[in-house]
């Protein structure tokens, strides 16, 4: 703001009659220009916070994107392939120093089931089953469980066994997950349109679980077997524990990736490459509950 002094000599103008006019450089006329427009801006704003803002949670599946090319009365190739390994060893069930890659099968017997309870089904087999957990960090101290995935054991491949005289087929934890047959676990069902995150979330971390119902309790997996890391126990949990799952909000597809800052993303989820997880055997429990 200006500062003004107005001086005046009353003896100065005392003889004159001629009337004294004081000019002031201050605007006094009225700019309406706007001011509808203002007042809408003031009035949209007191509504938004009187009022619940609208966000979209509708939620849409998302299906494994394409890894092959179309060939005409053949299938398109959009499966997603999982591989669940077990550690195998029956002499000692902590790791050493000489624990080979070949310790871990895909056989859930190196998990301590019988053929006999895989064939029939029974309790402590039916209910146990693999959860796929969805973060938006690696970060274990500051990420958010987004979305879960249950894959069940009654689904998967199969390998023969014997039970008795009888050779059968039992269940293996090898899933070729698609549209039709094994289909529980295939789609990932996320926000359809990525508006409600600031900023939008395009990637997903994917970290896994098998819920043993024999012993009641979780067993951690790893994207790769402990036998292939020096220093076995102590490691790098964002680079072991966890996938990258990529979402296409123009096609409704995803990817999966295996990568770490060693080495490159590489896709993974195909026929000649599965998602390949890996039991954690953790030294300081017993049996490996979590």
């Amino acid at each position: 703001m200006n500062n003004f002094r107005l001086r005046y000599n009353p003896l100065q103008n005392a003889n004159t009659d001629i009337d004294l006019a004081l000019q002031t450089p201050i605007l006094t006329t009225w700019d309406l220009n706007g001011v509808n427009e203002s007042i809408d801006v003031f009035e949209n704003e007191i509504v938004q916070k009187a009022v619940n803002p609208i966000d979209n949670f509708e939620t849409i599946r998302y299906s494994h994107a394409r890894w092959a090319p179309q060939i005409i009365n053949v299938d398109p190739k959009t499966s997603t392939h999982y591989d669940f390994y077990f550690y195998s060893a029956t002499t000692d069930s902590s790791i050493t120093a000489t624990t080979t890659n070949t310790a871990w099968v895909t056989d859930y017997r190196a998990n301590g089931f019988t053929s006999r309870q895989i064939y029939y089904n029974e309790d402590v087999f039916s209910k146990s089953y693999f959860k796929l957990d969805f973060y938006d960090s690696k970060k274990s101290t500051s990420q958010q469980n987004l979305l879960t995935i249950i894959i069940p054991t009654q689904q998967g491949l199969t390998t023969s066994a014997v039970i008795g005289q009888n050779t059968v087929q039992i269940r293996k934890p090898e899933y070729q997950l698609n549209f039709t047959g094994d289909k529980e676990g295939y789609f990932v069902y996320w926000l359809k349109s990525p508006e409600f995150f600031n900023p939008e979330i395009n990637t997903l971390y994917m970290s896994a679980k098998f819920y043993d119902a024999s012993i009641g309790g979780f067993k951690r997996m790893m994207n790769s077997p402990q036998g292939t890391i020096d220093n076995k126990f102590n490691f790098s949990q964002e680079t072991y524990f966890y996938y990258t799952l990529n979402l296409n909000y123009d096609d409704y597809t995803y990817e999966v990736f295996l990568g770490n800052e060693l080495n490159p993303l590489t896709k993974v989820g195909t026929d000649y490459n599965p998602i390949k997880w890996y039991e954690y055997v953790n030294p300081w429990t017993q049996n490996n509950i979590i």
